[in-house]
C-alpha cells in the first residue's frame, strides 16, 4: 500500500502488476499487494487503468477496484469523505470476497485465520481497525452470522 499527495502541474504513473494509475496534482492511495488492486482518490482526479485497458477517471472520494479483471468504481461510504482508510488504521471492503478480508485480518494481527473454504466467496461490506483482534473479528463476523475463537496465534471461524 502507498500514498502519494502530488504538487499541481506534476505528472506520473504509478505501475503495478494489476494495472496503472497517471495523477496530475491530487493525493489518492493505492493498495496493490496480492491480487488486489484498489485505488483510492482524496483529492483532485486519477485516471486508473487496467492491464486490459480499462479505465476509469477518480474525483475525489471516489475508489476503483478490480474485481475478477473488472475494472469497478463505487463511492467511499458517506461520512468517510477525504479519509484513506488504512491511514486511519482502518480497513473497509465494499462487497468483497471474504476470503480477500480474512487475508487483511492476517496481514495486520500477524494471525493465522482458520475456516471452512466455502466461506471465501461470501460477500462482505464494512470495516475493521487495526488496534484490537477481537473488534476486528467481530466486526468481520457478526453481519455474515459467524462465530470466532482466538487460540494462540490462530483465530477459528465456523457458521452459527
Amino acid at each position: 500500500m502507498a500514498f502519494f499527495e502530488v504538487r499541481k502541474g506534476t505528472q506520473f504513473t504509478v505501475e503495478t502488476p494489476n494495472g496503472q494509475v497517471t495523477v496530475l496534482g491530487t493525493s489518492f492511495s493505492v493498495d496493490a499487494r496480492n491480487d488486489n488492486f484498489e485505488v483510492i482518490c482524496k483529492t483532485g482526479k486519477v485516471a486508473v487503468r487496467s492491464k486490459n485497458g480499462d479505465e476509469k477517471i477518480l474525483n475525489p472520494n471516489d475508489v476503483a477496484t478490480l474485481r475478477d479483471g473488472i475494472l469497478m468504481t463505487h463511492a467511499m461510504p458517506k461520512g468517510t469523505v477525504g479519509l484513506i482508510p488504512w491511514l486511519e488504521g482502518g480497513y473497509t471492503f465494499f462487497n468483497e470476497d471474504f476470503g480477500q478480508v480474512v487475508k487483511e485480518i492476517e496481514n495486520q494481527f500477524d494471525i493465522k485465520v482458520v475456516m471452512d473454504p466455502s466461506l471465501s466467496n461470501l460477500k462482505y461490506t464494512g470495516f475493521f481497525k487495526n488496534n484490537h483482534l477481537n473488534d476486528a473479528l467481530f466486526n468481520i463476523t457478526w453481519p455474515l452470522k459467524l462465530k470466532y475463537k482466538i487460540e494462540g496465534k490462530q483465530a477459528i471461524l465456523t457458521k452459527e
